[in-house]
């Protein structure tokens, strides 16, 4: 036991405290020490939905700071690039190259899916359930 009076401190924290007075915010400097957090394995993705001259795309990508629009506005920006910078030969990148402009490309979210093995095998079920036009990679679903 400690003497009373006395306070027993188990962990102590080294942490230099800077205020920012102008903007009254007071941020913790052994934080921004510049070591990075490993990435989850686990990250959730999104099954989307692709719809371009009538036809359609299934697609996965993950989801960026919790925001599904933002997440499929990225991607779709990506697709546009790839298929009219960088000429891809795709199905969806030479019908891509048909459009006018990126805003012309619409999107339905089919499914969110926690990590990255499952979301693979569910954009698979989708596209062997709805056979989209615009998908190159016919493989079936592995068992």
């Amino acid at each position: 036991m400690y003497p009373s009076g006395n306070i027993a401190f188990l962990h102590t924290c080294y942490a230099k405290i800077v205020v920012d007075f102008e903007v009254g915010h007071c941020y913790i400097s052994s934080m921004n020490s510049g070591r990075k957090r490993k990435g989850r394995a686990d990250r959730t993705h999104i099954i989307y939905a692709l719809e371009i001259n009538g036809k359609s795309y299934i697609g996965l990508t993950f989801l960026r700071d919790r925001s599904v629009k933002k997440s499929m506005h990225y991607r779709i920006k990506q697709h546009f690039y790839n298929a009219t910078v960088r000429g891809y030969d795709w199905s969806l990148s030479k019908e891509i190259r048909r459009l006018d402009s990126v805003e012309d490309i619409g999107y339905k979210v089919l499914a969110k899916v926690r990590g990255k093995i499952d979301a693979h095998d569910v954009e698979r079920q989708f596209i062997d359930e709805l056979k989209p036009e615009l998908n190159s990679d016919v493989r079936p679903q592995k068992k």
